[in-house]
């Protein structure tokens, strides 16, 4: 929630995923394949998010023009 709320007032950080990096020494391809399953999961969430957060602000944007623009042209 603090990384969403970060993104969206401007702080793009990428993710961090440091206790996910597989350890040398891991023989269970069970467990590497999890981890970066896991990796990717972060990444496409994370952009998923970015993507939200720019429709959302996109369209404030967008009514606050719209708003803008009504009350000069009803001012002339």
């Amino acid at each position: 929630m603090v990384q969403s709320y970060r993104n969206s007032i401007g702080d793009i950080d990428a993710p961090d995923y440091e206790d996910w990096y597989p350890v040398e020494g891991e023989d269970s391809s069970g467990v590497i394949f999890q981890k970066y399953t896991m990796i990717n999961l972060i990444w496409l969430v994370w952009l998923g998010n970015q993507f939200v957060n720019l429709i959302i602000l996109l369209n404030f944007l967008i009514a606050v023009i719209s708003q803008t623009y009504e009350k000069v042209i009803s001012q002339q």
